[in-house]
């Protein structure tokens, strides 16, 4: 799930049951994973908030190697890998 807040914060929430790490990759840390690590929350959901410009940017979340998509994203686009990439817009 993602939530937009006026200011171009964007909190990125990961709800998958795991005890591995879990990473933010998009475009805005150049798809550097380890750059964003989120952090679990008390309710067990997996959280990181980041400030993000104007527009649209594509993301995945990162989990034992294993890449993610966000059920709730504003839209998919086709990475040319065979999957697509979640996409958050920002106004």
């Amino acid at each position: 799930m993602t939530i937009v807040k006026q200011d171009g914060t964007v909190t990125f929430e990961f709800d998958h049951d795991t005890k591995e790490k879990v990473y933010l990759a998009g475009d805005f840390n150049h798809w550097n994973y380890l750059k964003t690590p989120l952090k679990k929350s008390t309710k067990g959901k997996w959280r990181v908030t980041v400030k993000l410009t104007p527009g649209e940017h594509q993301f995945r979340y990162v989990c034992n190697n294993n890449w993610y998509n966000d059920s709730t994203a504003n839209k998919y686009i086709n990475n040319g890998y065979g999957s697509e990439n979640s996409v958050v817009v920002i106004d």
